[in-house]
């Protein structure tokens, strides 16, 4: 019984001491759509995100325009 007490006492002893075992976190790369509502009306954009190598986290906001909007988008190069 000793022995029992024992082996129980320095195994409670050892999990106490033992570092804790951390939940891998979920990964957030992905693309993301949404709309946000301001006065002149409802609006949509998009978040893109990426994780680096590092842990640097990369973000590129798309906000877009109203379908109103006489504003066009111009070809880029």
């Amino acid at each position: 019984m000793k022995n029992l007490f024992a082996a129980v006492f320095i195994c409670a002893l050892l999990a106490a001491n033992a570092p804790a075992q951390t939940a891998a976190a979920p990964a957030i790369n992905g693309i993301y759509n949404g709309t946000y509502t301001i006065a002149q009306g409802p609006r949509t954009l998009k978040l893109a995100l990426q994780t680096s190598p590092n842990g640097a986290l990369n973000a590129v906001f798309t906000f877009y325009l109203p379908t109103t909007s006489q504003t066009r988008r111009s070809a880029s190069a």
